[in-house]
């Protein structure tokens, strides 16, 4: 089985490269990584797309520094509410309804992409990143498996300095590691 690792960042994707894992980073945000997504899987036909990053969490029950899976990701930027779509859908070129996307995983938590940085509460969703949706969605056209695994790195709506993130995410990529590896070892 042919697994590609796809993050943010070269960064985020270091110790998966170090590894053995074949990577792409994606670049931050909706648009930009859904294109990189998009390509990677083209050039690369991956038999699953593995998600990893960070995100924030509105679920207390998450810790900082916890590594989860997720079973759906929607697009929180989406509002066609006024076209009577639920909030996160969209229309695809063909005119279908897309809204939550379902995806791999052996935890049954919801995340919500945005490309705007998550800053208030949600109570829909268990956490917030800024790719995976993209992702999910590049997976989806292309007919492939995709799973996201995320470090969980602040409390949405509770200000967190730029040295902490850092840290947390050095300090989390050995958990973020083993948790895809043990993953990747259940479905072979």
């Amino acid at each position: 089985m042919k697994v590609l690792v796809a993050g943010a960042s070269v960064e985020e994707l270091s110790i998966f490269k170090k590894a053995g894992f074949l990577t792409a980073p994606l670049g931050t945000g909706l648009v930009i990584s859904a294109v990189n997504a998009a390509i990677a899987i083209k050039e690369l036909e991956p038999d699953i797309i593995i998600n990893v990053g960070t995100a924030g969490t509105f679920s207390r029950r998450f810790e900082i520094g916890s590594v989860h899976s997720f079973a759906s990701v929607m697009n929180r930027d989406q509002d066609l509410s006024a076209y009577h779509l639920k909030r996160g859908a969209t229309i695809d070129a063909h005119c279908r309804t897309v809204a939550e996307i379902d995806i791999a995983g052996p935890e049954k938590y919801r995340l919500l992409s945005s490309s705007a940085f998550c800053s208030t509460d949600c109570d829909f969703a268990d956490a917030a990143d800024m790719e995976a949706y993209s992702v999910a969605y590049a997976g989806l056209r292309f007919k492939k498996k995709c799973a996201v695994f995320k470090l969980i790195t602040d409390n949405i709506g509770q200000k967190v300095l730029l040295a902490d993130y850092r840290r947390f995410l050095r300090e989390g990529r050995e958990l973020l590691l083993s948790n895809v590896s043990d993953y990747i070892s259940s479905i072979k």
